[in-house]
């Protein structure tokens, strides 16, 4: 039961709750809520697949925040490259929820990560 009272229930009689995964909603028509929501967009540890699967979460952003702090050109092009891959994974699920909004309607993103090379690795 969703409402605590029938009141409550009788004012969102012609709402529904829809809960899925962000980054994935093929399933679900275009055009069809008034309201799109998400919490916090968690980012990819190894966007690159750089790091062996065997290896932590932690030794992953560990290697990727390494590559912030390096002045080496080429580990440089690699921070560039896994935050662009940062990006595409968060556009992602925003253009889903964009595509099942109505027009005009609200697409609300609580939070997303912000970048490794900001945050030191401290999400």
């Amino acid at each position: 039961r969703i409402w605590s009272t029938e009141e409550a229930g009788a004012v969102a009689r012609k709402g529904r709750f829809c809960v899925g995964d962000s980054a994935d909603l093929s399933h679900i028509p275009e055009d069809s809520f008034d309201l799109v929501f998400t919490g916090y967009i968690a980012p990819l540890f190894d966007p690159l697949n750089m790091v062996p699967d065997s290896k932590t979460m932690q030794e992953k952003v560990y290697n990727s925040f390494r590559y912030c702090q390096s002045s080496d050109p080429e580990e440089q092009r690699i921070c560039q490259l896994e935050q662009e891959k940062q990006e595409e994974w968060f556009a992602s699920w925003v253009a889903e929820m964009v595509r099942i909004a109505k027009p005009g309607k609200i697409v609300a993103v609580e939070m997303n990560a912000e970048s490794l090379c900001k945050s030191g690795g401290d999400f």
